[in-house]
């Protein structure tokens, strides 16, 4: 499974509401938070100038779409330390 794929799973809305976080929280969960857990957030973890460009362009906006069709979102294309991996 793909960390995108992970995010998906923790905005799923759980039985109790408590439990649930917004696919902005689980999006800074997998890019942000995880940069400083590795102590590398004046590296990556943002799109920043300078920083390094690790990305995915998605097919379609996790941000906006109904969450049931989130599991049909595809990497359009990848980038790992500014080189494209995926196309």
């Amino acid at each position: 499974m793909w960390r995108w794929q992970y995010s998906m799973l923790a905005v799923v809305v759980w039985p109790n509401a408590n439990e649930n976080i917004t696919r902005e929280q689980a999006v800074i969960a997998y890019t942000k938070t995880n940069a400083f857990a590795e102590f590398k957030k004046k590296d990556k973890g943002m799109l920043r100038k300078g920083m390094l460009a690790n990305l995915a362009v998605l097919s379609q906006d996790i941000f906006t779409i109904p969450i049931q069709q989130l599991p049909a979102t595809t990497s359009v294309l990848t980038m790992i330390d500014g080189k494209i991996v995926y196309r």
